[in-house]
């Protein structure tokens, strides 16, 4: 399971602090869709947990895209040292 994280201006929300459907927060360290309208404290009781904080959606999706990228680098890498590898073979 990855490591759940957080990222630069994505606070601690205060109880009080409104929250609306289909948003996102961050619960639990992993971005939540919220299915309700409410407040932070309803939405803890809601998740049963203890913190909420805003969710740096934009922050997130470049990660996604860099992991994204990365992992389409290590596959072209590891494909062509596979074919080098079955090209000195045929030597």
């Amino acid at each position: 399971m990855p490591e759940s994280m957080t990222f630069d201006n994505e606070p601690i929300l205060p109880d009080d602090h409104p929250v609306h459907w289909h948003y996102l927060y961050v619960v639990d360290g992993e971005p939540f869709c919220s299915d309700i309208d409410g407040t932070v404290a309803d939405l803890k009781r809601r998740c049963n947990t203890s913190e909420v904080r805003r969710c740096n959606t934009l922050a997130r999706l470049g990660d996604m895209r860099d992991k994204a990228k990365d992992k389409a680098m290590n596959a072209m890498n590891a494909n062509e040292a596979m074919n080098a590898n079955e090209q000195g073979n045929q030597i």
